[in-house]
This record gives structure tokens, sequence and C-alpha cells, in this order.
């Protein structure tokens, strides 16, 4: 009779033991994924906030938001943005209000990993001009 009990205890231990190795690798699996969007939303920030900094350095960001050539812009962003980001940029005027009418973009930005830059564009010779601009970057799915 002793050992038929023992048995019951050592079912119910195994149980107990799966239960927790299961709920622990759920755990760990979902920490992993969480740090892995974590890394790529900073990579995607990094990359444009560096990017804008770099094309506003080199003059034609300010040069086409200053004269609304929104066709020229996309064009420069679609060719030297690095390959396989998709990306949507938007310009507002110091009260917010949106100046390109056209859309900036070489898509649509999914349901993935999107993240959002401001930048401000500071320029001009006789008369300082300001612009908001913001650059969605995104990856496709």
């Amino acid at each position: 009779m002793n050992g038929h009990g023992n048995t019951g205890q050592i079912r119910v231990i195994e149980a107990v033991l799966a239960l927790f190795i299961v709920f622990s690798a759920f755990t760990l699996s979902s920490g992993l994924t969480a740090t892995q969007n974590s890394s790529r939303i900073d990579e995607l920030t990094s990359v444009g906030v560096q990017y804008l900094t770099a094309l506003d350095s080199s003059g034609v960001l300010f040069g086409d938001v200053e004269v609304a050539n929104w066709t020229n812009l996309r064009e420069v962003v679609a060719m030297t943005l690095p390959s396989g980001l998709i990306f949507n940029l938007t310009v507002l005027d110091r009260n917010l209000t949106r100046l390109n009418t056209d859309g900036i973009s070489n898509g649509v930005l999914g349901e993935g990993d999107v993240v959002c830059v401001e930048y401000l564009c500071v320029g001009g010779v006789s008369e300082l001009h300001w612009y908001i601009l913001r650059l969605y970057l995104g990856v496709p799915t």
C-alpha cells in the first residue's frame, strides 16, 4: 500500500515540474521576441536620425523643402535610403500644418516594426526658416 501512494505523489511532482518547464519556456521565448523587436526599433530609429542628419548636411533636404520640390525629395530619399526599408516623409511648418500635399513615400507601411523620427530642418540666408520633418521607417513583413 505504501508503494502505490508514492507512485501517485511522484506523478503529481512530475506533472508540476513539466508545467514549470513549459511555462518557463514560454516566458523565456516571449522575452527574446520583445528584445529582438526592441533592438530592431532602436536600429531603425538610429538609421532615421543619421540619415536625415546626413541629408540635411548635404543641403539637399532644406533646399527641396524650401521650394516645395516634393518629387525630387521623394526620388532622393528613395535612392539614398538603405534598401529594404519602407518610408513615409511628412513636412510640417511651424504651425504643424502639413506642407507636402503629394505623398513622399515608397510604399505602404505595414503593421510590423515602424518608427517615427522627427527632425528639425533649419535654414535660410536673410530670414530663418524651419520645418519639422516626420520620417516613418518600417521593414516589410
